[in-house]
């Protein structure tokens, strides 16, 4: 006969345990979100967020819903939302390493556009 997860639990740890138990696993969960969950997290909303970013509401629904972005996109939807962005690699053989420069690509200054000039129409020679 099955026995209830809470009676398991009440048997196990006291009050105070189960409580930090809880919290532990709050803190767990909230390490492992998506796009639109960190938005929440941080009380943000699309249209917020989209003013940030000088782009349209729509347009930060679809960028929560990509499944692959650039990692400067990435970067600046983490710098609206109030954060930086730290990319870790891991080895199984060695600590977790922090990439630098790629996280700061939103702080990075646009390279100037080169604006097109408008080309004269061949003149004819005078004969």
């Amino acid at each position: 006969m099955p026995i209830p997860l809470q009676k398991m639990l009440d048997e196990l740890f006291t009050p105070a345990e189960q409580a930090e138990l809880r919290r532990a696993s709050d803190k767990i969960v909230q390490r492992h979100l998506m796009l639109h969950e960190l938005r929440k997290a941080r009380k943000k909303t699309q249209a917020a967020m989209a003013k940030k970013l000088k782009i349209n509401q729509v347009s930060v629904s679809r960028l929560e819903s990509r499944a692959d972005l650039l990692v400067s996109t990435l970067a600046k939807y983490v710098d609206a939302a109030g954060g930086k962005l730290h990319l870790v690699v891991q080895f199984p053989e060695q600590e977790p390493v922090i990439l630098k420069g790629l996280g700061d690509l939103a702080d990075r200054p646009k390279p100037a556009r080169r604006r097109k000039t408008s080309r004269a129409a061949p003149t004819k020679a005078a004969a």
